[in-house]
């Protein structure tokens, strides 16, 4: 005899529909000691505040990199409470960029949003970006931690877009120098030197439909359509890479990188600082 009884499961009715967002993360925590022995708490905040400040359906799945113990233990317990959906658990360490691709093409949903493992995200931080992505065409990616240094690259679809006669594009200094002082301390860059070599610098600005958006993107975090941002899969062997060889692919595909105005997301860095640990996660928009 090859079989006992029928597989139950045959008869049973799939009620789960994935959501329209498909949230991704790429997490790697090798050990708790040296850089790594502030990440856990990174990690964790990483994924609460993603989930629960998104103010909208969100299913997180993860693919995580070949962590210790005690990172493995922390999204099992994570996912037990209801916060991940779907957990990979890689035996090898594929890269960043790598394990980011791989999860973009499994993602069940027609939205992908992804996250590195140490970006914080504030209260109703998905809608604004989606209006973004909805509301422009030809969207390629859409991000809420603008940053002046990612304008030094893949703008050119920004421009082009920006000489159309239903679009403005405006340049100068809009962006807060305290989100620049931010995220300089959480790459552990002296921040006020940060500020003066940053001092030429100018943003733009992008205007469309009603529609405000800075003309770049950060591959720490993004919103895009799953079927385009699929399209992008890495050259590049190196676990830490430059990823900005991806923001010039979608940029030189004529897909426009765009960001909020309002910072809705920040990168945390490697220690979960007093202020961040205090913004709140789980409160309304």
């Amino acid at each position: 005899m090859t079989r006992v009884g029928t597989n139950p499961n045959k008869k049973q009715r799939r009620d789960w529909r994935p959501a329209r967002v498909s949230g991704l993360m790429v997490t790697h925590l090798p050990n708790t000691k040296g850089y790594h022995e502030g990440r856990l708490a990174v990690i964790e905040t990483a994924i609460r505040s993603m989930v629960m400040n998104a103010g909208q359906p969100l299913e997180l799945f993860i693919w995580d990199n070949a962590s210790c113990g005690a990172g493995v233990k922390l999204l099992r317990g994570l996912q037990a409470e209801g916060l991940i959906t779907g957990l990979m658990l890689c035996s090898q360490n594929a890269g960043a960029a790598l394990a980011k691709y791989w999860l973009t093409r499994m993602a069940p949903g027609e939205i992908v949003a992804y996250s590195d493992d140490d970006v914080y995200y504030y209260p109703g931080w998905l809608r604004p970006q989606l209006e973004l992505l909805e509301g422009f065409p030809r969207v390629g990616a859409v991000t809420g931690a603008p940053l002046r240094s990612m304008f030094d690259w893949g703008i050119s679809s920004v421009l082009a877009f920006g000489q159309r006669p239903d679009a403005r594009i405006s340049r100068g200094r809009f962006i807060p120098e305290q989100w620049e002082r931010d995220f300089a301390r959480s790459v552990g860059r002296d921040p006020e030197t940060h500020l003066r070599e940053r001092a030429a610098s100018q943003d733009i600005v992008l205007e469309y439909a009603g529609l405000r958006a800075y003309g770049t993107a950060h591959h720490m975090q993004f919103v895009a359509w799953r079927d385009v941002i699929a399209q992008f899969e890495p050259d590049e062997p190196a676990l830490m890479g430059s990823q900005r060889a991806m923001d010039e692919r979608i940029d030189n595909q004529g897909y426009l990188r765009l960001a909020t105005t309002e910072r809705l997301t920040r990168h945390i860095g490697n220690v979960l600082d007093a202020e961040i640990a205090g913004l709140p996660i789980g409160a309304a928009a």
